[in-house]
């Protein structure tokens, strides 16, 4: 796929025009989250760059920790961290 502009809107419309109708409705999503994010950690999540490197190994042991935690049931269930927002 060759791009003939380096306008950026325009490579985002012939990008598209190329896309199956299940893409689109993906890359729509993260349109409006850019556009309208309904707090500020959404914004991040959307502008945040993939990071493709192995973890380190301070972050393999607080998985490691992390798992070992929610399978003694020492997690916070979806129901506490909903109760937690609206606090």
């Amino acid at each position: 796929m060759s791009q003939t502009t380096t306008d950026p809107k325009q490579q985002a419309h012939d990008l598209i025009d190329q896309m199956t109708a299940e893409q689109a409705a993906a890359v729509v999503g993260v349109f409006k989250l850019m556009l309208d994010p309904v707090d500020p950690l959404e914004r991040a999540l959307v502008n945040a760059r993939y990071v493709d490197e192995p973890p380190s190994e301070d972050e393999v042991s607080a998985i490691a920790e992390a798992r070992v935690s929610l399978a003694r049931g020492e997690g916070i269930s979806n129901e506490g961290i909903a109760a937690q927002k609206t606090d």
